[in-house]
């Protein structure tokens, strides 16, 4: 008599159908068409949460190197001469600067933190031209009003004006409605007051002309 406890245990040879597989393979595409966009927006978002902190963190420390210096020098700083040293005036209408690689810009990305140096960074601050404006006082130009940041040049561009931050340029489609081309602005609190920039980051130069040339500010103006 044969023993049943020998026989070998049942083993099915069947596999997966050609249907069963397209099945699972379109399932598997639904679910990538549905995640994929949903990760890539985590991430994009992500980096503009990185980005706006990063843009604070600028604002702050400028701000506090420009408290510093006005506890120092104060009104003592001459019409026409930059409250930060180290800059040069360019022009006599806005009176930008540009400070790269001053000890100001130095301390600045030190207290920023930023993990590199950004691919632009200018911050205007109330003008201290020849030609400025009685509009603009003596604590404008110690106060932070303008800023852009970019930490890379594939990063988003962010803006800051008046309080108020952005990823569209204040000036896009608006022509010389919020700022004349004296820098000088054209509505809203800061009417009257003429803003000036200084640049302490800026290698978006390399590609797009320095900061106060018109092929700089077109790109500026393509963040729409």
């Amino acid at each position: 008599m044969k023993n049943t406890y020998d026989r070998k245990p049942y083993k099915s040879d069947k596999g997966f159908t050609l249907v069963e597989l397209i099945v699972v393979l379109v399932i598997l595409a639904i679910m990538a068409a549905i995640l994929v966009p949903v990760l890539m927006g985590y991430i994009d978002k992500s980096k503009e949460e990185q980005c706006l902190l990063d843009g604070r963190n600028c604002v702050t420390a400028i701000q506090t190197e420009l408290t510093q210096l006005y506890a120092q020098q104060g009104g003592s700083v001459e019409l026409g001469t930059p409250v930060i040293s180290g800059g040069k005036i360019v022009g006599e209408n806005n009176g930008d600067d540009n400070i790269e690689g001053t000890n100001f810009a130095k301390r600045v990305l030190e207290k920023a933190e930023l993990s590199e140096k950004p691919y632009c960074l200018l911050c205007g601050l109330g003008s201290n031209a020849p030609k400025t404006d009685n509009k603009t006082t003596l604590h404008d130009k110690y106060t932070v009003f303008f800023l852009v940041y970019m930490k890379t040049k594939d990063s988003p561009a962010l803006f800051y004006f008046n309080g108020e931050w952005s990823y569209s340029y204040p000036r896009a489609g608006k022509s010389d409605k919020l700022m004349n081309s004296a820098n000088v602005v054209q509505e809203g609190l800061l009417k009257g007051k003429r803003i000036q920039l200084y640049s302490i980051s800026n290698e978006a130069k390399k590609d797009h002309g320095t900061y106060g040339s018109s092929t700089f500010w077109e790109w500026m103006r393509s963040f729409k």
